[in-house]
Formats: structure tokens, sequence, C-alpha cells
């Protein structure tokens, strides 16, 4: 078996990247791992190298980060997988780096605290050993993701400079999966202007056009309002949504297992 890791040559120390290739290298069935820090030739370009080492590999490992987006060659490259039809395994800090046409593949946060543990996954997910706990991985950086949106839109919301209301509910409620993820239920995604937009079975709701969050306690329901927040600095505004934001990661965590941070 071949590999070929394709990399932003910035992510070559950030990403350990000699290192993995030892790592793997080790292993019997794994006759080599090709990067382009060791193993260019001097009158090799980059496009020959590219289609020489990646038609001769059957792994392609895709470092993914915000240089890997901006990496013309590491575009290229994985292209080039995709046409060959390679077993593509993107590797990722962040799972939005992942570029959006591999994001179906199996792929595995990269883990520096946890260096050994990190090989051994990505071992046993390229020897077809352990698809079940790559794709909760994948899973759960996406639900990471989405809640780390949905938190950004409920700030945005109650930000007085301007008015988000509507684009918040257009933007975020015609979501199924956002609706899945975060209990949310509505009546018309067509007409959102004056409907309440339930969270978690009622606990929580928005009235979208009034910039309006109840939410119910022992004593009945309590409201946050333009005229309760108007004189609120920001950050006074976030601690008050806190308890909002900290009942949707308990709903998440029920709902699908994964903790949000």
């Amino acid at each position: 078996m071949k590999i070929f890791i394709s990399y932003a040559s910035e992510d070559l120390e950030e990403f350990r990247v000699p290192e993995i290739a030892k790592y793997l290298e080790a292993k019997e069935e794994i006759d080599r791992v090709f990067y382009w820090d060791r193993d260019n030739k001097s009158n090799q370009t980059i496009v020959k190298y590219m289609e020489e080492n990646i038609d001769n590999s059957e792994i392609f490992l895709a470092i993914s980060s915000a240089n890997s987006l901006e990496s013309n060659p590491v575009q290229k490259e994985t292209e080039f997988a995709i046409y060959q039809d390679k077993q593509i395994t993107p590797i990722f800090r962040d799972f939005k780096y992942v570029r959006d046409f591999i994001r179906t593949y199996r792929g595995l946060q990269f883990q520096d605290e946890d260096f050994g543990n990190f090989l051994e996954d990505l071992y046993d997910l390229i020897s077809g050993q352990n698809y079940e706990t790559s794709m909760v991985n994948q899973e759960e950086c996406l639900t990471q993701e989405l809640y780390d949106k949905f938190k950004g839109m409920i700030y945005k919301l109650f930000d007085m400079e301007r008015d988000y209301s509507y684009n918040f509910a257009r933007l975020l409620l015609r979501s199924d999966k956002m609706q899945d993820l975060f209990g949310i239920e509505i009546r018309d995604k067509d007409y959102l202007d004056d409907q309440d937009v339930g969270f978690m079975d009622g606990l929580y709701w928005l009235i979208p056009n009034s910039r309006t969050l109840r939410y119910r306690n022992k004593r009945g329901d309590k409201v946050l309002t333009r005229n309760t927040l108007i004189n609120m600095e920001q950050d006074e505004i976030i601690e008050k949504l806190d308890p909002f934001l900290t009942e949707i990661k308990n709903f998440v965590k029920m709902e699908s297992g994964y903790n949000l941070v």
C-alpha cells in the first residue's frame, strides 16, 4: 500500500507530517508514504510529482486547514485524487476547513495533545478497521460547527445596532438540519414574520419580528426584549443568554450524544 499526503507547506510542522509518514511507513503493509518536502526531486515540477505519486498511491490524506484552502497545489492534488478515485481521508483540526467536495469522505480530527492515539486511529481508519468511529467524529465536528453558527446568530439577534431578526429567521430557521439538531419547530417556513418559533419542545421561543426571546420558569414566562436589553452592554446580553445556550448544549447532548463546547 502507498499513501500520498497533501498539505500546504505552512502545515508541515503544524500537522507533524514527517512523524505521520514515519509511523505509517513502519507498518508492514505500507510500502511508502509520499510527502513533498522529503520526496520531491530537484528537476521535478510539482505537477509531475503530483501526477506520478498520486497515481501510484491507493490512499490520499488531505491535511485540511485555512492554509490548505488557499493553496492552489493542494486544490489540484485533491481534484486529481478524486478524478483517480482514490480513498480520500481528510485530516483536520476544525471541520470547517475541509473542502466542500471531500466532506462526505471518512475523516479524522487531528489530536496534537494525544498524538499517539491519533496515529493509531489514523492507521485503523485507512486500513478499514475504524469506519464507525471516524464517522462519529466527523458528525460531532459538524454538529459543533452548526452550534457555533447558531450561537453567533443568536448574539446578532440581540445586537441593538442592526436589525438581524428577520435574517436570523430566514437563514437559520429554514434549515431542516438546524431544526433537527436544536429542536426547532415552526408552522410555515414561508411566513415567519408573525409566528412564534419554538425551541426544545416549547421551553424557549422566538417571535422573529419583535426581537423577543421568551423562556419559561416556575413563576411563569419571562421575556428578553429590546426594552430590557437596550441599556445593556454586549457582555451583559451574552451573560443573560448563557442559560439558554447551555440548555441548547444539553438538548443536543441528549438527542445526539455529542458534547458541545
